[in-house]
């Protein structure tokens, strides 16, 4: 069975490793630095804002997710949880979820997710606000899709800042036990965010993987890797259905 994608675990590690330290009183400027040379500027900003929030992030993980493969993976899907039998507040997502948070240069999680995926992006004077771009390749659909800001005169909706695993899911998988902070930072996690077109955001609502796969079946076993890890990184549960297609799709990978 093949590894699981060596830059993806990297970032995952990352990722978790700098909200280990932030939480352990360890993240500084040099930790910064660092993530420079490894992911780039943007990347280690983003890095940064999400370590700065991320601070249930746990030891235990990094130091599994260095050697993870997609064996481990099926595997961590197996031993998911399934959810509690008990009484869940009503759903709310702006209130419960907040919306993009800011990174220390006023940048928003949206655009710096979309300076991440997009070809060719263009950034106004402020550094932050994507005026263009090209998914090259929108994860869900598989097509090209041009993005042109309202800035620049264009509809930003093209292209969507998409959750791989949906808020709503995680609400009732656990996040209502969770301090908002805790749920800002899911909600901000570049693990849990990537770029797709309007349409294929639409068709996909917030279905979990054994409701909704991508059209784009070269990008299946990507997602389903990426939402797995989300899960097991937050300590979400996975009911019956969702664990046996993501066990059954990662061990075909």
């Amino acid at each position: 069975m093949k590894s699981a994608s060596k830059l993806g675990v990297s970032a995952i590690v990352l990722i978790v490793l700098a909200g280990f330290l932030m939480a352990t009183n360890m993240w500084d400027p040099s930790v910064v630095s660092f993530t420079r040379h490894v992911v780039g500027d943007k990347a280690a900003s983003a890095l940064d804002t999400t370590a700065r929030g991320s601070v249930d992030a746990s030891k235990k993980w990094v130091d599994e997710a260095k050697d993870m493969t997609l064996e481990d993976l099926v595997q961590k899907a197996r031993e998911l949880p399934a959810p509690e039998i008990r009484r869940i507040p009503k759903y709310d997502r702006e209130a419960q979820f907040g919306t993009w948070v800011n990174n220390d240069l006023g940048c928003s999680t949206r655009q710096m997710i979309l300076a991440r995926d997009l070809d060719n992006a263009q950034l106004d004077e402020d550094d932050c606000t994507v005026l263009s771009g090209t998914l090259t390749t929108d994860p869900y659909s598989g097509k090209q899709i041009d993005f042109i800001s309202d800035r620049a005169g264009g509809d930003s909706r093209a292209v969507q800042t998409e959750t791989i695993v949906p808020p709503s899911v995680a609400w009732r998988s656990g996040a209502s036990t969770w301090t908002q902070e805790q749920r800002a930072a899911f909600m901000n996690d570049p693990d849990n965010l990537i770029s797709v077109g309007e349409k294929s955001r639409a068709d996909r609502s917030d279905k979990a993987p054994d409701r909704w796969m991508p059209a784009n079946k070269s990008y299946g076993c990507s997602f389903a890797e990426a939402y797995t890890n989300v899960t097991v990184k937050y300590g979400l549960s996975l009911d019956t259905k969702t664990r046996n297609f993501l066990v059954e799709t990662l061990a075909q990978c």
